[in-house]
């Protein structure tokens, strides 16, 4: 049984490892509770979105037994997302922000627990689109990705911001994980 919110860090930390929807058994007046799935993500994230609210808040049980297939193909909306990588960065973003304001709303112990993984994500997803497609001198992509990260609280309250400024990019990279 994991406690809230283990199992979100968790999840937040391998967003590979969260079941799969027909995989999974959740109480109904839990999931209405939080608020149901969020329906600004109807064909990618839903599945993390509603998993990241309820165990955020709920206990949850995990067995590590295969109950179902999941069936991957190449017109799967996952899959077509995928192929335009502008798209799925775009998309990734979409999800980090609304991930780092629903974190926001969490009991203080819940958010600094969370705050790490949030703040991993945000920085992966602004990279991802700040250097889409073209080569940026070190310092003004380091520019760039100041002005985009500090308007999020999690990250002024992480102090992760300065961070930016003094390492080099590889080691950027690997502050965030």
């Amino acid at each position: 049984i994991y406690v809230p919110p283990e199992l979100t860090r968790a999840f937040l930390a391998d967003s590979d490892i969260y079941p799969c929807p027909s995989a999974t058994l959740i109480r109904a007046d839990c999931l209405r509770a939080v608020g149901g799935f969020e329906e600004q993500f109807a064909k990618v994230r839903t599945d993390l979105a509603v998993w990241t609210k309820l165990t955020a808040h709920y206990p949850a049980v995990a067995d590590s037994a295969i109950v179902t297939r999941y069936r991957q193909h190449g017109q799967s909306s996952v899959a077509k997302l995928m192929g335009d990588s502008t798209g799925f960065a775009s998309n990734e973003l979409r999800f980090a922000e609304w991930l780092a304001a629903y974190v926001e709303t969490l009991p203080s112990p819940s958010r600094r627990l969370l705050e790490g993984a949030v703040c991993r994500r945000l920085f992966r997803c602004h990279m991802m689109l700040a250097l889409a497609g073209r080569t940026l001198p070190p310092l003004r992509w380091r520019w760039q990705m100041f002005l985009r990260l500090r308007r999020y609280a999690v990250f002024r309250r992480a102090g992760r911001l300065a961070s930016l400024f003094f390492l080099s990019a590889q080691r950027q990279e690997e502050s965030f994980r």
